[in-house]
């Protein structure tokens, strides 16, 4: 319990360090808008536009914990936050039916606490914290029906529950409670039974969705003809599940702990074999092997579905496949550890018949490997940089009399949400500049979703608006975009390393077809500001023939 509460209050730590030099950006304003809305009924007509691609549940209940706490960037943060710890305590839990002590801790802690992914939607205004949550219960439920082998009415209602929650909250969703009722079918296979009460029960759950279909329609929209994401090299998927980098576990730690594994095995086997605590029944250690197949083989599964019909293989999408994770460490460290599964207490307690210096330095060797991780993610705060509020530069060029106009969604959101002079700040809808190939595989999709903003946003309605409206309102006015402003996408983006560093996924056209091609306007570059935004001044020429300029 002691070491559950500081892995608890470690993470809910690392938020709160987080939280208040992180501004809210691009996909967690989308969150806010709808979060924060005090009507409900506003908030789901919202929902049911081409905000979000994603299912309702998190909104739901997004709201009413804002309507509880706040809407503010900690409250919405700390809501995933305790989603994650919530998926912590259930894997937890979840192993320790099965393992021991120390391969429970190690199992849960070195993948919880070391995740980029995990770490860094700990401190996100998104769905995620949710979605990991949910897919824990389920596989605590699976761990305990599997088990027992009977199950009640009442067991069948908590599973379709379940179920209908996880698909209810994330697309992917469909993926990952079909992995979990493989993982029942194959494992009841083993077991020589079969329990199709169980099975009916999850696909009963899935039914759920048909609520969101129509919803699902609309928001879908916002992918067609392009989504945002570049297909997915080879390498990226060795990526995210080879340990060679910290997404799903921090490759460091894991070869750390390793280390450790080894070491006190080698230790124990200069001695005379001790005896441990009783080991679980195999079959229980099999099922739960069978579920981190099950729970790992959806990144293959999306990763092919990538290749060869849409690109939707993103590591956050994947979250929920760490708890396979969680399991084959576990596994790993039972192996090792079979004579020291005991508990702290146990193992270090003088005067009892199994402890002896073997019990002490492998005690020891555990305890500060633990220790370390229960400190990662304070550390990994300690670290954190933070995000720099948008528009500090804005003013650095001077023209502070001028409207501005921003090329990218998630810039003039940012500025709209925290500027004390929001109103100078435009948004331009041309859906044929964001309908060119060479706007990006983002581009026709940032215009739909600013376009279902101004719709759903009385706040934001006078301030994005379509570019005719514009230009003949303004005709002096700076306009904020990339330091390649006149830059054109490739029409085929392979690999996902250009999403991370968007690269070549979103050329906003609106400068180079209505400003640049145009004889009447005169652009003029300003200069770059440090964080790679180019400000151009953007004059009507006057027509020959008279004096003076257009202004304002």
């Amino acid at each position: 319990m002691l070491v559950l509460a500081a892995a608890v209050l470690s993470l809910f730590g690392s938020c709160i360090l987080i939280s208040p030099g992180k501004s809210l950006w691009h996909d967690e304003l989308y969150s806010w808008y709808l979060l924060a809305d005090p009507s409900l009924s506003s908030m789901w007509t919202a929902f049911h536009d081409k905000l979000n691609v994603t299912p309702p549940l998190y909104f739901v209940l997004g709201w009413l914990w804002a309507q509880l706490v706040g809407a503010s960037e900690l409250s919405l943060r700390l809501f995933s936050a305790l989603g994650i710890a919530a998926a912590l305590i259930l894997v937890w839990a979840t192993l320790r039916k099965v393992y021991g002590f120390w391969p429970t801790c190690i199992g849960t802690l070195t993948v919880f606490l070391t995740s980029e992914i995990v770490l860094s939607q700990n401190v996100e205004a998104r769905m995620y914290g949710l979605f990991l949550a949910l897919c824990a219960a389920a596989v605590y439920q699976y761990a305990s029906l599997d088990a027992r082998g009977t199950f009640s009415f009442r067991d069948l209602a908590g599973l379709a529950v379940i179920h209908a929650a996880i698909v209810n909250t994330h697309l992917f969703g469909l993926f990952y409670s079909g992995a979990i009722l493989a993982a029942f079918v194959v494992a009841d296979v083993l077991r020589g039974r079969f329990r199709k009460g169980i099975y009916f029960a999850v696909v009963g759950g899935w039914m759920s969705f048909l609520f969101y279909l129509p919803a699902f329609l609309v928001q879908s929209d916002v992918a067609r003809p392009r989504g945002w994401l570049p297909s997915p090299r080879l390498s990226d998927f060795f990526e995210l599940v080879g340990l060679v980098s910290p997404a799903f576990a921090n490759v460091a730690f894991v070869a750390a702990l390793v280390l450790c594994l080894v070491l006190i095995h080698t230790v124990r086997g200069r001695w005379q074999e001790v005896s441990g605590e009783q080991d679980a029944p195999v079959a229980g250690k099999r099922s739960l092997l069978v579920m981190a197949l099950a729970l790992i083989i959806p990144t293959a599964a999306t990763w092919l579905l990538s290749r060869t019909v849409k690109p939707i293989f993103w590591d956050r999408y994947l979250l929920p496949s760490i708890i396979g994770y969680c399991i084959a460490i576990a596994h790993l460290a039972s192996h090792f550890l079979s004579a020291y599964s005991h508990g702290v207490r146990d193992l270090l307690s003088p005067g009892t018949s199994r402890t002896d210096g073997r019990q002490i330095f492998a005690g020891a060797v555990l305890s500060a490997f633990v220790l370390v991780l229960l400190a990662n993610p304070l550390w990994y705060a300690a670290q954190h940089d933070g995000r720099a509020f948008a528009g500090r530069f804005d003013l650095r060029f001077g023209y502070e009399d001028l409207p501005v106009v921003v090329e990218f969604p998630g810039g003039f959101l940012e500025r709209w949400h925290y500027s004390t002079d929001r109103e100078r700040y435009y948004f331009i809808l041309d859906e044929a500049a964001a309908m060119k190939q060479e706007s990006g595989l983002f581009g026709l999709q940032a215009h739909k979703h600013m376009d279902a903003f101004r719709r759903n946003c009385p706040q934001l309605r006078d301030n994005v608006v379509q570019s005719d409206d514009f230009l003949a309102r303004f005709d002096r006015f700076i306009v904020i975009d990339y330091t390649d402003y006149d830059a054109a996408c490739p029409t085929r983006v392979v690999g996902l390393q250009y999403a991370r560093d968007w690269q070549d996924i979103h050329c906003p056209q609106w400068v180079e077809t209505r400003l640049l091609a145009n004889s009447d306007y005169a652009v003029t570059h300003l200069g770059n500001t440090p964080d790679w935004q180019a400000m151009l001044l953007v004059e009507r020429k006057a027509p020959q023939g008279t004096t003076g300029s257009v202004l304002r």
